[in-house]
């Protein structure tokens, strides 16, 4: 982040939900590049982005006593779950 003068960056692929967490998981359906949450990272945090259905699962079975927020949207937003990251961002 420093190199390139990030502020923070949003990480959206299983594979690098996976990589930041330690092998956790992000994904329902083994077929989708993408996953149902997404990771907003800074210097001073890691948030994680989901939807209201996801977030029990995912607070539970995936980060449970790792130190990362968790915050949910509307699962009517679907996918779109990396636009709310970004708006959620923002607004910090």
């Amino acid at each position: 982040m420093d190199r390139n003068n990030f502020s923070g960056l949003i990480l959206a692929s299983r594979a690098n939900f996976s990589w930041l967490t330690a092998g956790k998981l992000n994904f329902v359906n083994g077929a989708a590049e993408g996953g149902v949450a997404v990771l907003a990272v800074t210097r001073e945090k890691i948030t994680c982005v989901t939807t209201n259905i996801e977030h029990p699962r995912i607070a539970d079975e995936e980060l449970a006593g790792g130190g990362i927020e968790i915050v949910s949207h509307p699962w009517q937003m679907g996918v779109n779950a990396g636009k709310y990251s970004l708006n959620y961002w923002r607004a910090a």
